[in-house]
Formats: C-alpha cells, structure tokens, sequence
C-alpha cells in the first residue's frame, strides 16, 4: 500500500508541475533579481505592466498567458514577470518606462533599457506575432524610434511605420506628428506624397495644412481625394471631441463655426461627437438621428456599435417612446443576426420585452441563456429581466 500510495504521490507530482508550466511562469523577484537573472539566462525580461483593475488585462491572463504554446514561447525566450503598476515597485517602473495604458508589455535587457513594447488585449496569435518581432532587431520598438530620430522625417512610409509603432505601444502620437507638419508647406504636391499618412493621422484642424486640404482635397484623383476626406473626418471628429469636454456651450460655438465654413457633409463628418453630445442632453430624436447617419457611414454592419446604441436607447426610454423604440429594435435585431452573442442577443430580448413583443423576447432570452451557458458566461442579467416583464 505504501508504494501504491508513493507512486500515487508522484504521479500527482508531475501532473501538478505539467499543469504550471503550461502556460507562462511567471517569476516572483524584484526588480534587480530580474535584472540579475536576465544578465545571467542571457534573456530579456518579458514585464506584463498591468492594474488590478484593468479588465483587458484580466483577459489576457485568463485566455493568452495560460495557453500552452504562448507558454512554451514565452518560457523558452524570455524571464517573465507580472508586475501591477500601481503597487511596490511599480510606480517606479510606471514612470520610468513610459506605461500610460492597460496592459502594456515591456521587453528589457539586463541593463533595464526598453527593447520592445506594445499594448493591449488580443488573441494569442497576434500576441505572439508582435512579441516575436522583441527578437528581431529592425522590427523592435527601440530600433524603429531611432530610426525616425536620424531620419530626416521625409519619407511617408517610414513616418507612418513610426506612428503605427506608437500607437501600437499606447504612445500618443501629437508630438512626432507635430515634427513632421510643422515643416510640411501646404501644396498640391505635398497632399498627394503624404496622403496615406494624412488619412490615418491628418493634421489638427485650424492649422495651414488642415486648411489647405479642405480647399485642394476636390481637385485631385479620386483615391486620394478620398483619403483627403476621410483625413478632413477625423481632424474635425477629433476637434468636437475636444470641444465636448469643455462643455455644451463650447460644443454648440464650435458646430455653428463649423457650419459657417460650409464644410460638405459635415453633419455626417461630426456624427459621433453629435451622438455622445445628444446622449448627454437626453435628446433621443437627434441622438437617433446621429446614429442613422453612422449607420449610413460604415458602422452598419459593426455589431458591437448597433449593440451599444440599442442598449442605450432600451435603458433611456420608457415604453411610451414606441417610435423610437422600433429604431432601437432594428438596430438590436441587425446586431443579433451579424453576432449572436450572449450580451446582443440580451440586448435583444430587453427591446423586444419592453416594446411589448413578449413572445419573441421569451424566445430570444432563452436563447441568449444557452449561448451563455455554451460560452461559460454569466446569464443572470437574463434570468432577471424575464422575472421582470414575465411575471
């Protein structure tokens, strides 16, 4: 028996320490130990920059870092570290390394200079793609960031590659971007060599370029018109959005200039700040409206948008508003049939309950129920709204 029990013991053993290292090992040592066992190992350090109260992060670390072949990579390349921002020496290393977003992911040689960095939630494959580009030298963070500081910043493509690279990292683009116009002379020329960079990352709005583009943007090709016109949306999305946090007053000044200027379609150029703007004075009609022309605009066939403008409407109106409701119902039944998962097809069923279609709404909770249970999601949101309007 005691040998039975023995090998019992040991196989309990391996099975325990096969299931640790499934997926990354995590190492329990400060800072210097790191720095220590870096030089040592002949590694970098893998630093998973995190908050506790950071849900991506939360993510990650229950569906990426478990995975066997993440583990596998991760163990195999790199000493890996958790380290929560905001505690012990986390603040420090905050401060030092530039983390201005959850998660963030640092790699650092054993001299604690930044190699490589890139941020947020993703799946597994395409974590791994960019922490493989940690172990090749002209695709790392460090070297793409000197690169642009030798360069003389006239190449488009090598600037684009470079913001890419920050954005990428949760850097905020304004200065780089700042560098590269200020020294950019409004003309026809200029607008066709930089027009791919200015569709992602347009000059801000009110500046001798920004000015330039609207005036010439009509008079060149068609592809590059185009990103003239998509470059002139997200100058001027960004321009109300900052108008929106000092206030109603400086937003409504700010639309009448606009629309002083003539811009063409500017109603559909600034439909989402108008939305968030119409949300926050509970003025559901043109709220609606905004969201008509967004849906007209692209966002029609995103699920996960018509699922957040339905779910605010369910919430913010009462019974009465059926015409209205029936918009929000559209949009919420679209989203069920682009994604029917468990939260849209929650969405879905609330709309059909208070707009009175009880029998529809009682099968679509049930469905939404077991999509839940499929995906080991929580439900209980359901089963009460049922209690609610069933009962």
């Amino acid at each position: 028996m005691n040998r039975l029990y023995a090998a019992l013991f040991i196989m309990f053993l391996s099975s325990a320490l096969f299931a640790q290292s499934d997926g990354i090992l995590f190492e329990h040592k400060d800072w210097k130990g790191l720095l220590e066992e870096a030089g040592k190992e002949k590694k970098l350090i893998f630093v998973d920059a995190y908050a506790e109260w950071c849900g991506p992060c939360k993510w990650m670390a229950a569906n990426v870092f478990p995975d066997p072949e993440v583990g596998a990579y991760m163990n195999g390349h790199f000493i890996n570290a958790k380290i929560d921002m905001e505690k012990g020496e986390g603040p420090g290393l905050q401060e030092k390394y530039n983390v201005r977003a959850y998660p963030t992911y640092l790699f650092i040689n054993s001299k604690g200079e930044l190699v490589h960095r890139f941020c947020g939630s993703m799946p597994k494959e395409k974590f791994l793609e960019k922490v493989r580009n940690a172990l090749i030298e002209d695709s790392t963070y460090s070297y793409i960031a000197r690169n642009f500081e030798k360069s003389s910043k006239d190449n488009p493509e090598e600037v684009l590659h470079y913001l890419n690279t920050l954005d990428a990292s949760c850097i905020p683009t304004s200065d780089a971007l700042k560098t590269v116009y200020t020294s950019l002379a409004p003309s026809a020329e200029n607008l066709v060599k930089w027009s791919a960079l200015i569709a992602d990352y347009p000059p801000e709005y009110g500046t001798p370029l920004f000015d330039y583009m609207l005036k010439a943007a009509n008079s060149l090709d068609d592809e590059n018109r185009e990103r003239m016109q998509a470059g002139i949306s997200k100058s001027l999305s960004t321009y109300m959005f900052g108008k929106l946090r000092e206030g109603k007053d400086a937003y409504l000044q700010a639309r009448e200039d606009l629309a002083s200027k003539a811009i063409p379609n500017l109603d559909k150029t600034i439909a989402l700040s108008d939305m968030y703007y119409y949300r926050a004075q509970s003025d559901w009609s043109n709220y609606v409206n905004s969201v008509e022309l967004l849906i007209e605009n692209g966002r029609g066939e995103d699920a996960g948008f018509l699922n957040s403008v339905a779910w605010t409407l369910y919430e913010s109106l009462s019974a009465d508003d059926k015409e209205l409701l029936e918009k929000g119902l559209a949009w919420a039944e679209k989203a069920a049939k682009l994604k029917p998962e468990y939260a849209i097809l929650d969405t879905y069923a609330a709309l059909l309950y208070k707009s009175g279609d009880t029998e529809k709404a009682h099968e679509t909770a049930l469905k939404a129920i077991r999509t839940a249970k499929e995906a080991g999601e929580d439900f209980s949101g359901t089963e009460k709204l049922m209690e609610e309007y069933e009962n």
